[in-house]
């Protein structure tokens, strides 16, 4: 494996739960209103933007060191289980708080309810080590942006390639603003469609990804749900479509960008391309949302293959 991969961002328990359908949710008794029989055990996972990245970067054998924040209570000492078992080296700020937790709740009619609670995104993040190669950070929420100055500036002075991913928008969306103010410290920004949307403030993909290049970052990576994913480069400016094979989740879709995240990540320390990059990403979310139980994810399938990433590639016309 080619360096080590750093990330920063927040780690969350996630907790899966399906149902066939929500209940009215009225009145405080235990009844029909309120009762939603599963069909299955509620399943574990690690959670978040920074450590499911992580999780599964440390489990496809690439060394991994997160930034991140671990309470001292029993759903922290879980994490950090977890994570160590995953390979993951912890550069982690234990906190007094409650650790952060997603409880996902999701129907048969594709309808989902999540139940957050999140720390404090703010981290004690130490200098790049000498061989990091890639550095990524993730919100959800983000740090501010002048934290986000202070740990991404160090890595691109190191000569470390610099990853942000803008999304989601919660509790507010990334704004514009910061990313000019950030554009000189980033190789590569990432997001989904909707996500760009809103920063961009135009519902056209071709002018999002041009005000994206214009601030001087060289390169967009949009995921795109069932259809793949969008990548462009300031090199050629022309917007390249990687499709994936379209799977049916086996818990939802909540992580399904965080494992993208975590594909791409592991590529960019090891591939030669962009669009070999993508293509790889998007095996991994693909084989994440496949698995029953995510800590358990089969990945030995999944492998970059630099010769056939060239016939999946689609010039796009928008």
């Amino acid at each position: 494996m080619s360096g080590i991969v750093e990330i920063i961002g927040g780690t969350t328990v996630d907790i899966y739960v399906s149902v066939a359908r929500f209940p009215p949710g009225t009145g405080a008794e235990f009844g029909r209103s309120t009762l939603a029989h599963c069909g299955r055990a509620a399943s574990l996972s690690v959670g978040g933007n920074g450590g499911l990245a992580a999780y599964i970067v440390g489990r496809l054998g690439q060394p991994a060191r997160l930034h991140t924040r671990l309470g001292r209570d029993f759903w922290g000492s879980w994490l950090r289980a977890q994570l160590q078992a995953a390979g993951v080296e912890l550069a982690s700020d234990s906190t007094d708080e409650e650790s952060s937790t997603n409880i996902v709740a999701t129907d048969g009619g594709g309808n989902r309810l999540s139940f957050f609670h999140p720390l404090e995104a703010q981290y004690a993040v130490a200098a790049p080590l000498p061989d990091t190669r890639v550095m990524f950070l993730g919100g959800c929420p983000h740090p501010t942006a002048e934290l986000i100055a202070s740990y991404v500036r160090p890595y691109r002075n190191a000569g470390a390639t610099t990853v942000i991913d803008i999304g989601p928008a919660i509790p507010r969306p990334f704004r514009f603003d910061d990313l000019a103010r950030l554009a000189d410290a980033l190789d590569l920004v990432t997001c989904n469609r909707a996500e760009l949307r809103q920063l961009s403030g135009t519902s056209s993909l071709r002018r999002g990804v041009q005000l994206i290049h214009k601030l001087g970052i060289p390169t967009l990576v949009i995921k795109d749900g069932a259809n793949g994913a969008v990548f462009s480069t300031s090199d050629d400016k022309h917007l390249h479509l990687v499709p994936v094979e379209t799977t049916e989740p086996a818990t939802g879709s909540v992580g399904a960008g965080d494992s993208f995240n975590a594909g791409l990540l592991y590529a960019l320390a090891n591939a030669k391309s962009v669009a070999v990059a993508v293509a790889f990403a998007n095996q991994i979310a693909r084989d994440v949302l496949r698995a029953t139980d995510r800590l358990k994810v089969d990945l030995t399938a999944s492998s970059i293959h630099e010769t056939a990433v060239a016939d999946q590639v689609r010039l796009m016309e928008v």
